[in-house]
């Protein structure tokens, strides 16, 4: 499994049998979605969902039974639907978007447990109430404060904790908040974000939240210039010579493999 991450919340987790992307919002580079099987959508706002990123995809769109996003084909899904995308076994987990004032907002919502192992809450901190290896842990946002990141980290227990909903803070932020919630999981946190030296390490599964079963962790860093925005790239069929992904985005290479 390899998960890159993209602008703000998205993320891209492939495999051999297939890519999945993760909530391609208004902040999301268009390659986020080159050669994507099937895109998951946690809830309706824009930054989680730019609908230009799906023209001529053609594949799957999952998102939150009765969301409000217009030009749209996408199935429903709810609390507790068990499902296969690009190949991955998913869950959906109920939530109520976390509130910025006055128990604003409100929209459908849902988070994503993908293989029993990776978990995007979207803009919530709901608990699954399972084990979870890797969380993809939200760092800011209008309806979050630091010290909820860390205790909805503390809550959930994963292995590591990657972070995302980033786009809306500078540089000197993240590196604050890097080194807060670095020390406060006893180093079970990375931020993936750009700007770093490239670096290419290798760590035990078990340090990188991905259990004693699975092999060891090839990680690279990525960093380029976020590029001008072009049309939506359009799904490259399976075989075919299309370019790797190559906006902003960090890298992280795992070997997890699931009972099908």
């Amino acid at each position: 499994m390899k998960i890159t991450k993209f602008g703000h919340a998205c993320v891209r987790v492939e495999h051999a049998d297939g890519i999945l992307v993760i909530d391609p919002g208004e902040w999301t580079e268009p390659e986020a979605v080159a050669g994507a099987d099937a895109v998951l959508v946690t809830h309706e706002h824009f930054d989680h969902i730019d609908v230009r990123h799906l023209a001529g995809l053609d594949v799957p769109v999952c998102a939150p039974a009765g969301a409000d996003i217009p030009g749209a084909d996408f199935i429903e899904v709810s609390d507790g639907d068990d499902f296969v995308a690009a190949g991955f076994p998913v869950t959906a987990i109920s939530s109520e978007h976390a509130t910025v004032y006055g128990g604003q907002p409100v929209c459908p919502h849902l988070g994503y447990l993908l293989a029993d192992a990776l978990y995007h809450p979207g803009d919530a901190l709901r608990v699954p109430g399972r084990p979870v290896r890797t969380l993809l842990l939200p760092v800011h946002a209008s309806w979050l404060k630091l010290a909820e990141a860390v205790d909805f980290a503390a809550a959930v227990q994963p292995r590591v904790s990657l972070g995302i909903h980033d786009s809306m803070v500078n540089e000197r932020a993240l590196r604050s908040t890097e080194r807060w919630l670095a020390k406060l999981t006893d180093g079970r946190y990375r931020q993936l974000s750009p700007g770093r030296v490239p670096v290419k390490t290798t760590s035990s599964a078990a340090e990188c939240g991905f259990g004693e079963r699975h092999g060891d962790v090839g990680e690279s860093v990525k960093h380029r210039r976020p590029q001008p925005r072009t049309p939506v790239a359009t799904r490259a069929s399976r075989g075919s010579s299309a370019t790797a992904p190559s906006g902003v985005s960090d890298t992280v290479s795992v070997e997890h493999q699931w009972a099908a």
